[in-house]
């Protein structure tokens, strides 16, 4: 099937497929796929030791070491449904897409580094569009087929690593980088940013105080132009983010404690202010201060592993209008909470997740004035909803599935829409999930897990009946089966198959006429049902090839 769509599916096939070709030949040393993050699989950070070598990756050139990488997934990418949750509207989208990473890493036997990686994908860090049948239809639009220059890499991080002195070990990070703590979902994680990151301390206690300029990344041109990207660039937006955590080990566990800030001093037009009411007269803001503070454990035994994380919005919006009495400043009160678990059976391995992020206050006077006047933003947030415009610059990290209703695919950040402030399925504000699943190894080189959730959302809001009446929407968002798998052909060769498969809850059953639900800051989103009155399954299927060396 996959052969008959690609023939003529492009301008030049040949020049693209060539280019992928050119790719896979470069002679760079080798790896193993099996090491690279993948959906499901949380692969954990390393610093490696200056005095580690490795003659098929490392080079020396007297008091230096040059390592390299380089690592390109080809994709096949189809799913249906998840746009309107009915079979009759034509939303099915399937595309060959691609992703490929270049890194350099020179160290100084003194434990100086440079750092350097180019990537090519898409704005979402999702594979890019290399071959399709049509439009690709995603939530923030349409995307196109990349080709010729927009195949080019882009810079994505650099960065110096310096040590500052010996004691307590002290190193400064340069550059643009991202910083990450605890699951990566509270102080964001997935972009990088221009900052510079001062840690300190023994390896069983290192304390990182970190600073960078939010959406630098984004204002700087490191490679080719595309032009599905040009929305999300060149935003006037002044924001800066401060954060500190400290790392202790016990053994095998660990608990990191945080706190981050991120001040948006952006001015009230260049801001896409939810409380605003889409600039309707609503509550003008022109300096927001998003803290956040949390806590990350992680229990680690021979067989059992236990995981939990919780974290606290505090701050406030300050408005520049308070002339009426439902108006002034916001006050963030979101907060999250994760958990997971694991035990380790041999060929089998049980696994489990708990999340609840906070959601929206509703009423249904919000619902008939179709208006938000509200002072307090109790959905949590990484980054706030006074400026949404910041979402692609300080977001929480890819991986936490479910694969659909969170977008934690390699499809192009599509995923079905959900009550919340956002209007983003990839953002975990707005749900309870409870995960169960199960981990396989049945042989050598083999991974497979499956994974059930069941799916709520902890302020599902208000809308409108056929009579006309404002109801109380349901809470169940439905439920998921995901899968993933991957088998190591070679040390350098891998092949994966992800797939999900949602089943509508009754909140998308709800009998619904407005287009319009002010329940939950306008956005408790109203989908299309089929004739028969029920919203039908989506899915989603991505078939991968991986190659590194």
């Amino acid at each position: 099937m996959i052969s008959l769509k690609m023939m003529g599916m492009s301008k030049n096939p040949f020049s693209t497929l060539a280019i992928l070709f050119f790719l896979l030949s470069l002679s760079l040393p080798a790896t193993n796929i099996l090491a690279q993050e993948s959906p499901g699989i949380k692969v954990p950070e390393k610093e490696e030791p200056y005095t580690a070598f490795d003659p098929l990756h490392d080079r020396y050139f007297g008091d230096f070491k040059l390592s390299t990488r380089f690592h390109v997934r080809v994709s096949s990418n189809s799913s249906d449904n998840l746009s309107d949750l009915k079979n009759k509207l034509d939303d099915n989208n399937w595309f060959i897409g691609y992703h490929y990473d270049v890194i350099a890493s020179v160290k100084h036997i003194s434990s100086a580094e440079f750092f350097l990686q180019l990537r090519r994908d898409n704005i979402s860090e999702y594979d890019a569009p290399l071959i399709t049948d049509g439009k690709i239809r995603t939530l923030f639009g349409p995307r196109h087929t990349y080709t010729e220059a927009e195949m080019l890499p882009r810079m994505y991080r650099l960065y110096f690593d310096l040590p500052v002195t010996d004691f307590l070990d002290t190193r400064v990070r340069l550059g643009y980088f991202t910083y990450l703590v605890g699951n990566g979902y509270a102080l964001g994680g997935k972009y990088p940013n221009a900052g510079v990151t001062l840690s300190f301390g023994p390896e069983d206690l290192r304390g990182r105080i970190h600073y960078d300029r939010v959406d630098s990344y984004n204002k700087t041109d490191w490679g080719p132009t595309i032009r599905d990207e040009r929305a999300f660039t060149g935003r006037d937006t002044h924001a800066d983010f401060f954060a500190t955590d400290l790392m202790a080990k016990f053994g095998s566990h660990t608990i990191q404690p945080y706190i981050g800030f991120l001040h948006d001093y952006t001015s009230p037009k260049n801001r896409s202010n939810v409380f605003d009411n889409f600039n309707l007269n609503g509550t003008r803001v022109n300096d927001d201060l998003l803290g956040t503070v949390g806590i990350d454990l992680n229990l680690n035994f021979t067989k059992f592993n236990f995981g939990i994380e919780y974290a606290r919005n505090f701050g406030e919006a300050h408005s520049s209008n308070k002339t009426a009495p439902d108006r002034g400043n916001i006050t963030h009160k979101g907060w999250l909470l994760v958990a997971d678990a694991g035990y380790n059976l041999g060929l089998v391995r049980p696994k489990g997740k708990f999340v609840w992020a906070s959601g929206p206050e509703s009423s249904r006077r919000d619902l008939e004035n179709f208006r938000w006047h509200g002072r307090n933003n109790r959905a949590f947030s990484v980054y706030s909803p006074t400026n949404a415009n910041l979402f692609d610059t300080h977001y929480q990290r890819a991986g936490i599935g479910p694969y659909l209703a969170t977008a934690s695919t390699y499809l192009l950040n599509f995923g079905v829409a959900r009550p919340g402030v956002f209007g983003d399925p990839f953002v975990i504000e707005n749900v309870i999930f409870l995960n169960g699943g199960l981990e396989f190894f049945p042989i050598k080189k083999m991974y497979l897990s499956v994974d059930y959730w069941n799916m709520h959302a902890d302020e599902p809001g208000f809308g409108r009946n056929s009579a006309g009446e404002a109801v109380k929407l349901p809470s169940q968002l439905g439920h998921e089966i995901d899968f993933y798998t991957s088998y190591g052909i070679t040390s350098r060769l891998t092949v994966n198959l992800q797939g999900g498969f949602f089943l509508p809850g009754s909140y998308y059953r709800k009998d619904r006429t407005d287009r319009f639900s002010a329940g939950n800051l306008g956005l408790s989103p109203v989908l299309p049902r089929d004739g028969r009155g029920d919203p039908d399954t989506a899915y989603l299927m991505a078939l991968g090839l991986e190659y590194s060396f």
